[in-house]
């Protein structure tokens, strides 16, 4: 999958389908029986998942803020 195809596709997930996805990968590296190449595979799936999650909660926080500073503007007038 080409870096452009993955950002189309983690975009179009949800951020609670991220971590179903998330919680699935980190169930089935717990397993005893994964070979090291699912086992890497399914690490660098995780680690775009988690950067990606990482990204829309900063993103989501951010607006929370500005919401925040907006209501506190709005009740200072």
């Amino acid at each position: 999958m080409t870096n452009q195809n993955e950002l189309n596709e983690l975009n179009e997930l949800t951020f609670e389908d991220m971590i179903r996805e998330l919680k699935s990968i980190n169930d089935q590296l717990s397993s005893d029986e994964i070979s090291l190449d699912k086992a890497m595979e399914l690490y660098e799936r995780g680690v775009k998942l988690s950067n990606e999650s990482k990204k829309r909660l900063q993103e989501a926080e951010y607006k929370v803020e500005e919401l925040k500073k907006g209501q506190t503007e709005l009740s200072n007038e």
